[in-house]
């Protein structure tokens, strides 16, 4: 399953979804822009990279500004769940 980055994740109908199909396990990973790729130009160019510490480009933070969902309210949600 993909999730597009409007943050439905966190939506109540997407834990409805996994708990009706009695989702044993899921990993989640964060988008996250690697270098040298596509990803990373197009991003750059629009100035929504939000991270340079390379460090944190681990897949598991947000790096960029998504929209609508900033990458601090991304991050939020992540930990707190909707």
């Amino acid at each position: 399953m993909v999730l597009t980055l409007k943050a439905e994740i966190f939506s109540k109908p997407m834990v409805e979804f996994a708990q009706r199909i009695r989702l044993d396990v899921a990993q989640l990973t964060v988008l996250t822009p690697l270098p040298g790729t596509p990803l990373m130009g197009e991003l750059k160019e629009k100035g929504r990279i939000v991270e340079e510490n390379w460090s944190r480009y681990g897949f598991a933070t947000a790096v960029f500004k998504s929209l609508p969902v900033s990458a601090q309210e991304f991050d939020q949600k992540k930990r707190t769940g909707p």
